[in-house]
């Protein structure tokens, strides 16, 4: 029986950070110049240039549409778009003025990537490319298909919701924030509802991102899911992904001793830069205050997964991208995460 014959693809996610605080009506706080967005930009550029991925996901992409029409038309790609937040907005105009952002897929054109389907993960309000309406935070999915091996192969993008981590250690932190920032009662028992509200929201976002990949993708096709999940391994909503058949290919690779952080405030200049301090100083709410603190753990929040593609050593590498200095700079908050895979014919 002759061998079967097999088609590498390469395959990249990363986030590739707005640089917005978040903060702000008319327009949002920016954490970086002009002069340094460019900058991480041209990092970004050269970076993904060098793997020379077949597709490549982003997240935080802002402002959309400019920023993926200059990324596809200077790597001559093939992409897919769509707004995930732009706070209140009608066509071009809206607040805050800096912030229309989204996730993107790109794809080399001989995949001849086709747009399929957005679904909004999580969060009330309207998001669409022409009006928005939202003053909370808001999730996504969206889905494309490449021809890649002669066969039709899925790809969904997606950026979860960001939380602390859930578990004791958490309301270990907050008994303690409590004491040492002299939150009150009041504050520490908000804090404590508010963490038990995130963990069911992010479990639901697990399962609605599982209803829409099962509504827009055949059963038995090969499908990659990439992302910024905001989760850790070993958090529920990736466990269910893995029940339902989705293999993390990072942990797949045989032999992988890395843990692969993604979210590394030890190695990462922004985090060090912008992050660092908040942890420093009384917030409005003690839950705010848990989330900063959070943030200056290193956890792998950021996945490439396969299903239905994977036989063995299907894996051909899996590690961390995208987490060098570009001219003394990290070109993200987050490092990315590459993956080859083999495809059978």
């Amino acid at each position: 029986m002759p061998e079967a014959k097999h088609k590498r693809l390469k395959l990249i996610t990363l986030n590739t950070w707005s640089g917005l605080t978040y903060r702000g009506i008319v327009r949002a706080k920016e954490y970086e110049s002009s002069e340094i967005r460019e900058l991480r930009f041209r990092g970004l550029f050269e970076e993904l240039t060098r793997i020379n991925a077949d597709v490549i996901v982003l997240n935080e992409v802002n402002p959309l549409p400019h920023y993926a029409n200059r990324l596809a038309a200077i790597m001559n790609m093939d992409c897919m778009y769509h707004i995930g937040i732009s706070g209140l907005r009608i066509g071009k105009f809206g607040f805050p003025v800096n912030l229309k952002e989204g996730d993107l897929i790109l794809a080399k054109k001989h995949l001849h990537l086709k747009p399929l389907a957005r679904t909004q993960i999580a969060g009330a309000g309207i998001v669409n490319r022409h009006f928005s309406y939202h003053t909370k935070n808001a999730t996504q999915a969206l889905a494309g298909v490449i021809n890649a091996s002669g066969k039709e192969v899925y790809i969904v993008a997606t950026h979860l919701l960001a939380t602390p981590a859930f578990g004791k250690k958490s309301y270990q932190r907050l008994v303690k924030l409590k004491k040492d920032w002299n939150y009150s009662d009041k504050e520490y028992h908000q804090a404590v509802q508010k963490l038990k509200k995130e963990e069911k929201a992010k479990l639901k976002e697990g399962e609605a991102l599982l209803k829409f990949i099962k509504r827009v993708v055949p059963e038995d096709a090969p499908c990659f899911l990439l992302g910024d999940f905001n989760a850790e391994p070993d958090w529920p909503e990736i466990s269910l992904l893995k029940e339902n058949g989705f293999i993390d290919c990072f942990e797949h690779k045989s032999g992988n001793a890395d843990p692969g952080d993604t979210w590394d405030p030890t190695k990462n200049i922004n985090l060090q830069n912008h992050y660092t301090n908040e942890k420093n100083r009384k917030h409005n709410r003690l839950f705010d205050h848990l989330h900063a603190l959070d943030e200056m753990d290193r956890r792998r929040i950021d996945f490439i997964f396969a299903k239905k593609v994977m036989t063995e050593r299907s894996v051909v590498n899996s590690e961390l991208c995208c987490h060098n200095t570009y001219k003394n700079q990290h070109i993200s908050d987050h490092f990315g995460v590459f993956t080859e895979i083999k495809l059978e014919a």
